[in-house]
């Protein structure tokens, strides 16, 4: 009778613990395997996609890319100093447009040159907008069949004049308005933009 008295006890208890509160919310709010089937599985993410100039929106090619860098200068009021355009990565460029950006209360745009590539010129780009600090870039191979250039290749150099005083600097940079990044490759696609600004300081 004693070992059938505790054997009573102890089933008791167990399901004494099973009718916990804590217990109960848990399984509450876990939904039915037979709704957890139904649920929609996570959106897959899509090919990346980029405004072109005319409002298009078109697929990158992620694994191709180029990739372009200035060079820093320090320039004294008054003086001029250029800033190199390094190109990396640089194969089968069918084309290029994007606008170039710095501070006009420091720097003002002097020059362009020592043109490295095929088909460039002061054509290519567009000062309209030079005083606020912007110059606009566009570029084609015209023979439609792709430049390629060694990594480290400069292939331009844009020149400024000191305006502000010493101690200031500006930031040079690739920037996407007014003209927006548009990079493609000889098979017309269009391609990632790696890009690395540059630091003009005016001194003493």
């Amino acid at each position: 009778m004693r070992y059938l008295f505790a054997i009573t006890m102890f089933f008791g208890l167990l399901a004494c613990q099973s009718d916990k509160p804590g217990e109960q919310t848990e399984t509450a709010n876990t939904p039915p395997a037979d709704v957890q089937e139904q649920l929609p599985p996570p959106p897959a993410e899509g090919p990346r996609t980029q405004q072109t100039g005319a409002g298009r929106s078109v697929p990158v090619n992620m694994n191709d890319f180029i990739e372009l860098r200035f060079s820093d200068a320090d320039v004294k009021p008054g003086e001029q100093k250029c800033l190199e355009v390094t190109a990396n990565s640089f194969q089968d460029v069918m084309s290029m447009q994007y606008t170039i950006q710095w501070d006009p209360e420091i720097i003002e745009l002097a020059a362009l040159g020592k043109f490295n590539l095929k088909d460039l010129t002061t054509n290519n780009f567009g000062a309209h907008k030079a005083v606020d600090g912007l110059l606009t870039f566009s570029w084609y191979d015209q023979n439609i069949q792709g430049i390629s250039v060694a990594d480290g290749t400069s292939i331009y150099q844009i020149c400024f004049k000191g305006k502000g005083v010493p101690g200031s600097t500006s930031t040079v940079s690739f920037v996407e308005t007014p003209v927006p990044f548009e990079i493609s490759n000889k098979a017309g696609e269009v391609i990632r933009f790696e890009h690395h600004p540059g630091t003009v300081k005016v001194i003493e």
